[in-house]
């Protein structure tokens, strides 16, 4: 996925915290999703404006990892945000 991308929450998704994993919930679909406290903290970064490449960023500094490695995870939980239903493809961030 290209970390221009931002995405942004799909309407019909509602969360809720266990310790510090989250469960989303899709009601439209019925998905159900658990997320570890990494995805959690990716997706709490989702807001509609904020490009994959800015959270990867911000991840990266939480957890003093190296911005290209962290790329790879947001990536990832971006491409299960998506395929669950718990996000959709907003605009693309302005360069």
């Amino acid at each position: 996925m290209d970390l221009e991308t931002v995405l942004v929450l799909a309407p019909a998704v509602s969360m809720l915290p266990l310790g510090a994993d989250l469960s989303v919930f899709n009601a439209e679909s019925g998905a159900t999703l658990a997320l570890n406290r990494t995805a959690a903290d990716i997706l709490a970064l989702v807001d509609g404006a904020t490009s994959l490449a800015q959270i990867s960023t911000v991840v990266a500094s939480a957890y003093e990892q190296p911005v290209p490695d962290v790329e790879t995870v947001v990536g990832e939980v971006a491409e299960t945000l998506l395929r669950h239903g718990a996000v959709t493809v907003g605009a693309r961030a302005p360069a």
